[in-house]
């Protein structure tokens, strides 16, 4: 049925709920459709959503809290173990992958699997107002066991529980009480898999009259471009103490790009001690050259990272979780006014949607995005580089996933392992056939110091010998190449 259609689709865009309504409105009735209103929406999610498994109900509610003041509050959240289940016996993608993590690391009372916690606030609405009322508190739950790898994927975060910011001030000792209550408690251009991090990291010094500032992400996307900068810029510096904050902003680099390996670590206890040499560096160096007073408490925390590490043998990266947030704020953002037993509506909604996403889900994305079928002069091209008859089946996309899922794309500069050692290269497109992947690129000559002859003649790789993704800054026929240090 086409309303059917309509509601359970795995949309990639945000549709409101009115919206939706009225988009059901407009498609011929149907004897089992008969209703589109928003009501009878919620009745089929809550329906939907009011499930029983062998671990009891889905949803489950929290009472008996001391309060400072107003009245009792009453939290609703998720079964962990019950929804667990459910994504599991759903079938599809995250069943599969739970599989794998089982047979690869078996959960029993001697070696149970540990979970990760995770809660932050989420600031639906207007920013500028004086008092935002629709603030939440997310809780979020995962598990160790699933890998540094899956853990990097938003859809590997479930969401626990949405607490509305002005009840958790309510609480005595705040969100303490809350979590100890819960059981489960512009010149350079950046390769595609940066997203559109790139854009909005040219605009970070736009402003003149004002502190350079730019959010964690646009940092990260930053910081390789800006240090090939200032080495090229630190040999006309005379200033000592100039040179010396240079010299701190590299190890901090050096700190970053160790920091990447953390999600899936070759040697964790190797890795730890280098980590914790290089911290410790760059904190001495830091308080020499800008002073004690501008060290601040963040610093202290890096010097647990190491030991962390050699404990739990991975380092989570809090950034996947603000893109989980996005999720939650859009569905917060659609909502007309936060009443009461809102943040239950709202997860409700994110649970929904997420259930859908498991069935897909991956740990690994592979293969082209979109593909269609190969025109003739793309054949023509792949068969007499391959001195091939024919082609039948060839299929070519702009776009593919390369490595672990990084996305690779028509014009992104790599580097590729070749058999007399790594070479640059710029991807032109992307093929299939017979079940391989190959790219058709342009290899580029080096001339020493990161520099490259661009060049146009096409060859074909397999796609597989993509090692890395690179920014890059084009200077006329030549350009300066800034591998990122991102694990593939």
């Amino acid at each position: 049925m086409a309303a059917t259609k309509i509601l359970e689709a795995h949309r990639k865009s945000f549709v409101s709920q009115r919206a939706l309504a009225e988009i059901l409105q407009l498609l011929p009735e149907e004897e089992d459709q008969p209703a589109t209103s928003r009501a009878t929406l919620k009745r089929k999610r809550d329906v939907k959503m009011n499930l029983a498994t062998p671990y009891g109900p889905l949803w489950k509610e929290l009472t008996g809290f001391t309060m400072k003041d107003g009245p009792p509050l009453k939290v609703s959240y998720v079964d962990p173990l019950a929804l667990l289940w459910h994504a599991c016996n759903q079938g599809g993608g995250f069943q599969e992958f739970l599989q794998n993590c089982a047979a690869r690391s078996p959960c029993s009372p001697r070696q149970p699997w540990d979970i990760c916690l995770y809660v932050d606030e989420v600031s639906p609405g207007n920013q500028l107002k004086p008092l935002n009322e629709r603030k939440l508190q997310v809780l979020y739950f995962s598990l160790k066991q699933f890998g540094g790898l899956a853990l990097s994927k938003e859809d590997s975060w479930f969401v626990l529980t949405a607490v509305r910011s002005t009840d958790v001030k309510r609480l005595t000792d705040g969100m303490t009480q809350l979590m100890k209550r819960h059981s489960f408690v512009s010149a350079s251009r950046w390769p595609s898999a940066v997203g559109d991090k790139g854009a909005s990291v040219k605009k970070v010094f736009a402003k003149k009259m004002s502190e350079f500032k730019s959010a964690s992400s646009e940092a990260m996307a930053l910081y390789p471009v800006m240090r090939a900068f200032l080495q090229e810029k630190l040999p006309s510096v005379r200033d000592h103490e100039c040179r010396e904050c240079c010299r701190c902003f590299f190890i901090l680099c050096e700190v970053l790009d160790l920091l990447y390996k953390t999600a899936a670590p070759q040697d964790p206890s190797n890795l730890a001690a280098v980590l914790e040499q290089k911290i410790a560096a760059h904190l001495e160096l830091f308080k020499q050259c800008y002073g004690v007073e501008k060290v601040i408490p963040k610093h202290h925390l890096n010097m647990h990272l190491g030991d962390l590490l050699r404990r739990h043998g991975v380092l989570l990266s809090c950034f996947v979780h603000e893109r989980r947030h996005k999720e939650i704020k859009r569905y917060a953002n659609n909502l007309d006014s936060m009443q009461a037993g809102s943040e239950k509506h709202i997860l409700e909604m994110e649970l929904e949607e997420h259930l859908k996403n498991l069935l897909v889900f991956s740990e690994r994305r592979t293969g082209l995005v979109n593909p269609k079928a190969a025109a003739g002069l793309v054949q023509s091209a792949f068969c007499d580089f391959f001195s091939l008859p024919g082609c039948p089946g060839l299929l070519v996309s702009m776009s593919c996933h390369v490595g672990n899922g990084r996305l690779c794309k028509r014009e992104d500069v790599v580097v590729v392992r070749a058999p007399n050692g790594e070479s640059v290269a710029q991807v032109w497109f992307h093929v299939e056939f017979n079940g391989h992947g190959y790219t058709c690129m342009s290899d580029w000559r080096d001339l020493g110091r990161n520099r490259f002859q661009t060049c146009e003649e096409p060859v074909f790789r397999a796609t597989e010998d993509i090692c890395r993704l690179c920014a890059f800054k084009t200077e006329g026929d030549r350009a300066l190449v800034i591998p990122l240090s991102m694990p593939m």
